[in-house]
C-alpha cells in the first residue's frame, strides 16, 4: 500500500501547517501518513511529543523523530 511521507521543517507554525496539509491529503487519498519530525532544525528544536499529542492524530498517522532519507529504488 502506498504511504505518504511528510518531512516537516522550519519553524513551529510552518511545521503545523505542513502537518495539517499532510493529514488532509492522506485522508483524501485514504493512505497512511508518516510524519518525519526532527528536532535538529535550528528554527524549531522541540520534540513532537513535547508540543503536540500524537494520540490526537488520526489512527493512520505515525510520527517518527528523524529526517526523511531519500532512497533511490532502482
Amino acid at each position: 500500500m502506498p504511504t505518504l511521507h511528510l518531512q516537516v521543517c522550519a519553524g513551529f507554525c510552518n511545521r503545523v501547517r505542513s502537518l495539517v496539509s499532510g493529514i488532509c491529503a492522506a485522508e483524501h487519498f485514504n493512505i497512511p501518513l508518516v510524519i518525519h519530525w526532527s528536532p535538529s532544525s535550528s528554527e524549531c528544536v522541540c520534540k513532537f511529543q513535547n508540543v503536540l499529542n500524537a494520540e490526537s492524530l488520526p489512527k493512520t498517522c505515525k510520527v517518527v523523530p528523524e529526517d526523511l532519507v531519500y532512497r533511490d529504488w532502482e
